[in-house]
């Protein structure tokens, strides 16, 4: 929003296509600074979100649930009517071993604090049986149980998967992870062959879970691993199952691919 040429650059994107943009919203403005740690970032927000709709672009719309939402809820509700967005996400936040991650966990809701959401939900266009079940079903409490009923960790982390994440940065060089979590540098692609590319790419194992960010053989004992989880807050809520696993290996201090690729150099 800070740029003079914003409309040649919106009209760049609305040409070939790219018709729909998001905002992530964290909850009131202050809150949302917070979060972010920039001042005017919640104004900086709601002025892009009105700029795209005055184009002709569709508006999409993303909760990040934490602990500020109940006391917030009016304020994203007269947001979400002033923006009347096309689609609203209502996103429970995971838990993966980037570095920026355990700053997130202050802010992580509980199921109470997601319980006291219930009367707001429809409002935001979300199911509340299916967001509460969610819930239920991935607190710290649910993921401890689960691997209580027989999940051992080499299974998990060893089974095949279906995704590969790729992130490329702003100097052009590729690597293989997802923002924040690379674990292989690929190359400049400014200096390489498109196929050449290609061909690494095709020969990259999938990297979305797990895996991706463990090695099995650093991995604890299970029994361990569920002590660590009974340690911590048991409402606390996670997008999924793999989330609160990861946030007990971090609690155990377990070394990630992500830490090694580090030491190692990129």
């Amino acid at each position: 929003m800070r740029r003079d040429d914003r409309e040649t650059v919106l009209r760049a994107y609305l040409d070939c296509g790219y018709d729909v943009f998001g905002i992530t919203v964290h909850g009131s403005a202050a809150h949302h600074d917070e979060m972010v740690r920039r001042d005017g970032a919640f104004d900086a927000m709601v002025s892009a979100a009105r700029f795209f709709k005055a184009h002709g672009a569709r508006l999409e719309v993303s909760l990040m649930v934490n602990r500020f939402f109940p006391e917030d809820a009016e304020s994203i509700t007269a947001l979400l009517r002033d923006l009347q967005p096309g689609y609203i996400g209502c996103v429970t936040p995971i838990y993966t071993p980037h570095s920026s991650m355990p700053d997130f966990e202050p802010f992580r809701a509980s199921l109470t604090e997601i319980k006291a959401l219930r009367e707001h939900l429809a409002a935001w266009q979300q199911d509340p049986e299916s967001v509460m079940r969610d819930a239920r079903e991935h607190t710290v409490a649910a993921a401890a149980a689960w691997l209580k009923r027989g999940e051992g960790l080499p299974s998990l982390f060893e089974a095949p998967q279906e995704e590969l994440y790729l992130s490329l940065h702003q100097d052009c060089v590729l690597y293989a992870g997802n923002s924040g979590a690379e674990t292989q540098r690929i190359g400049d692609i400014r200096e390489m062959d498109p196929e050449d590319v290609a061909a690494v790419i095709m020969r990259l194992p999938c990297n979305r879970d797990y895996g991706a960010f463990y090695d099995t053989q650093d991995l604890p004992e299970t029994g361990d691993l569920i002590r660590a989880l009974e340690s911590l807050p048991q409402d606390l809520v996670y997008g999924d199952y793999e989330s609160v696993i990861y946030r007990g290996l971090a609690e155990l201090k377990v070394p990630t691919r992500i830490d090694k690729f580090m030491v190692q150099g990129a």
